[in-house]
Parts: structure tokens; sequence; C-alpha cells
């Protein structure tokens, strides 16, 4: 009885912080708010109305696609960083909502499109950038080791953003370039 006691006394008085200690809090440092640009078609990334269709592109599970630059929050991202072990790792905080780009379901699969989530701190919403040429990067996913591209080539707005495997050829579809917003 007296353990049951104990228990629920620390659990009392702790409970609180274990739980906020489950969830990371998103690193402090940033770039500031920027247009996501890719190479190949000159769109930039975009979060739209995913599955559910609510109509309010602030909900976990909206999809990351590309669009012409309409100059809207939903195309503005906050470039927050963090190093870890010598890697600088970055986390894109969509302006409009505060949820970030995530890999769903962990996904190591080829062709995966990206969402925006609520961060969890999981290495699926974690990235990093590899400067090809210039001013432009290659974006790679901490988890999976594989790089955010538009799907098929596309020149078509509204087209997935999707991680796949590095391209060594025709690959300005993986290279993006940050615009201040």
């Amino acid at each position: 009885m007296r353990k049951l006691i104990l228990s629920l006394l620390i659990l009392a008085v702790f409970g609180s912080y274990l739980a906020d200690a489950a969830t990371p809090a998103l690193p402090k440092t940033t770039d500031g708010y920027h247009y996501i640009i890719n190479r190949r078609s000159g769109m930039l990334l975009s979060v739209i109305d995913g599955p559910d269709n609510g109509k309010t592109n602030t909900d976990n599970t909206d999809v990351i696609v590309q669009q012409k630059a309409k100059g809207e929050k939903y195309q503005q991202f906050d470039a927050r960083y963090f190093t870890e072990k010598g890697q600088k790792y970055y986390i894109f905080v969509a302006r409009h909502s505060g949820k970030v780009l995530d890999v769903p379901e962990v996904s190591q699969n080829n062709g995966k499109q990206l969402i925006q989530y609520d961060y969890n701190g999981g290495h699926n919403q974690h990235f990093k950038l590899v400067r090809t040429t210039g001013e432009w990067y290659r974006i790679i996913a901490r988890h999976s080791n594989k790089y955010l591209e538009v799907l098929n080539n596309s020149l078509k707005e509204g087209a997935a953003i999707v991680q796949n495997a590095k391209k060594n050829k025709d690959y300005q579809n993986q290279e993006w370039t940050f615009v201040e917003a």
C-alpha cells in the first residue's frame, strides 16, 4: 500500500514533467522563413489539403506538392537546425500551420510522399542539406538517406514531393534552393 501511495505521489508531482520530456521541443535556432524552390520546375514546396479534404491545409497528413509561387504562408518554411555528432540537421516548419515536413510512417520506400505533421523529434522529420552547385542543395531525409524530389520529374503544378534514391543523372528534380520569404 505504501508503494502505491508513493508511486501516486511521484506521478502527481512529476507527471507533467515526464509528459513534457516525451515530446522534444523544436530547435530555436533558425535561418528564417524561406521559399524552397525546385531547380527543374522552378516551383515551390507547398502544403495542400490532404486526404481528409478539410480545406484548411493545417491538418496532420496534409500533403507536400510543388506549386507556382503564390506568396502564401503555406509555401513558406522556417529552416530550424541543430547539430548532433558534428552533423547539421534541419527541420522545416510550415509558417501557416507550425507543423513540420515529415516522411510518413518512417517509410524507407522510394516514392513516399511527404506530409506535414506535428513535430515529434523523429528522424523522419530531420533533413541534411548537401550543396551541389552554387546555391543549389539536395535535401536528404535523415532516417532513410533518400533525397527529396518532384515525383517523375514532373513539371505540373500539384506534383507530389517524395523521397527517392539518389540520382546521378538528370537529377535537377532533386535540387532545391532557398529564397527568403
